[in-house]
C-alpha cells in the first residue's frame, strides 16, 4: 500500500509493531501511538523509515492532539488495539477496533463507530453479528516467533545461549495478581505444590511468599517458558465469560513450553496438545502425572509449537488486518486506493 497515512495504537511492541512494519515502504506516512516505552516506539519509527515510509511517534496520552490536525493531515486509516483505552475519532479516516481484551469495557455503541471490529474470540463474535453484521470478524491473539521462538533456538531444549543462568522451576506462574484469585494459583497451592510466582500485586494474598520477582525480562520470557518443567496459565473471568484466550497460550506454545491451563471455550483450536483442567483435583492430577513423564510433556510441547508457529503468528495476523484494510478501501466511495 502506498500514499496513504495511518496510526496505529500499540505500536512499540507486539502485533502493532508487526502490522506497523508490514505497512511500512515508500510513500506511507505512519503515527505509530505508545503507552510507555519510548525508546521501543522509537526502535519501531526506525524500522519503517528504513523501509522508506515517514514514521513519528505520539505518546497514548497526547494523541488527542492528533485529531486536531488540520484535514490534511489526518491519517486515511486508524487501527486501536482495544484493551483499555477508546481513542479519538480522526476526521473521516478508516476506523478498525482489534478488540483483544476487556470485553465489558466496550459498549456497543463504541463498536457501532468503527468500520470493522476484529474480536479475540470466536464465540463473542458470534454474539456481535447480528448488531455488527458483516462489520465484525474473529482474529485470535498471536505470538512473535522472532520474540519467543527465534530460529536458532530449539523448543523444548536448553539451547538458549544463557538458559544456564535462568531457574527451570517446576511450576511457574507468569501474571499479575490484581489483588484478584487466580484460580489456579490457588487450586495448585490448596493440593499441595508450590508454583514459582513473577508478576505484582501479590504482597496482601495469601500466596506473597511464592513471589520470585515482580517481572520477567521481554527478551528472555521465551527461555523462562521453555526452562520450567510446566507453566501454569488461567483466564480473567470476564475473558473466560466471553472466550477470550489468554494471550501467554500463545506466546507459551510458540515458545516450545508445557502448559496446563483452566478451561475456557474456544481453546479446542490447539488441540489435544494443550492441557486443560476444570476443577482442583484435576489439575492436580495433570501436574502430578506430567511432572513424572517429561517425554510426555515435550511432545505435547512440540505439537502446540507447531501449531502456534504456522497458524497464529504476528505476520499472519497482520497479513489478515491489511487485507481487510484493502477491501475496506476498495469500497465506492472510500477516499483512498490501494496500491
Amino acid at each position: 500500500m502506498t500514499d496513504m497515512t495511518a496510526l496505529i495504537t500499540g505500536a512499540s511492541r507486539g502485533i502493532g509493531r508487526a502490522i506497523a512494519l508490514e505497512l511500512a515502504g515508500p510513500g506511507m506516512r505512519l503515527a505509530l501511538i505508545y503507552r510507555g516505552n519510548q525508546h521501543a516506539a522509537e526502535e519501531t519509527a526506525a524500522g519503517c523509515l528504513e523501509k522508506g515510509a515517514q514514521a513519528e511517534i505520539c505518546l497514548t496520552d497526547a494523541w488527542g492532539a492528533l485529531a486536531d490536525r488540520p484535514a490534511a493531515q489526518t491519517p486515511d486509516a486508524t487501527l486501536l488495539l482495544r484493551g483499555v483505552r477508546s481513542a479519538p475519532r480522526f476526521g473521516g479516516a478508516l476506523r478498525l477496533m482489534w478488540m483483544i481484551s476487556h470485553p465489558g469495557r466496550v459498549s456497543p455503541e463504541e463498536m457501532a463507530g468503527y468500520d470493522h471490529v476484529f474480536v479475540a474470540s470466536e464465540s463473542y463474535t458470534r454474539t456481535l453479528r447480528p448488531i455488527l453484521h458483516d462489520r465484525v470478524s474473529a482474529l485470535l491473539q498471536c505470538s512473535d516467533p522472532g520474540r519467543f521462538a527465534p530460529d536458532a533456538r530449539t523448543p523444548g531444549t536448553d539451547a538458549d545461549a544463557d538458559a544456564d543462568a535462568i531457574p527451570a522451576h517446576p511450576l511457574l506462574f507468569v501474571g499479575n495478581s490484581r489483588r484478584a484469585e487466580r484460580w489456579i494459583v490457588a487450586e495448585a497451592v490448596a493440593h499441595g505444590h508450590v508454583p514459582a510466582l513473577y508478576g505484582a500485586e501479590w504482597e496482601d494474598t495469601p500466596f506473597a511468599a511464592l513471589v520470585q520477582g515482580e517481572s520477567l525480562p521481554n527478551r528472555d520470557l521465551g527461555t523462562w517458558y521453555r526452562r520450567a518443567a510446566i507453566v501454569l496459565n488461567d483466564h480473567w473471568p470476564d475473558m473466560a465469560q466471553h472466550g477470550f484466550l489468554s494471550n501467554r497460550l500463545f506466546d507459551v506454545a510458540m515458545a516450545g513450553g508445557f502448559l496446563i491451563s483452566d478451561w475456557v471455550e474456544g481453546a479446542e483450536i490447539f488441540g489435544d496438545p494443550l492441557v486443560q483442567v476444570d476443577s482442583g483435583a484435576a489439575l492436580d492430577a495433570a501436574i502430578r502425572h506430567y511432572l513424572a513423564h517429561p517425554e510426555e510433556r515435550r511432545r505435547r510441547a512440540a505439537a502446540l509449537h507447531e501449531t502456534v508457529r504456522h497458524q497464529h503468528s504476528f505476520a499472519r495476523r497482520a497479513t489478515e488486518i491489511l487485507a481487510r484494510v484493502r477491501m475496506l478501501l476498495a469500497r465506492p466511495g472510500a477516499s483512498v486506493s490501494p496500491d
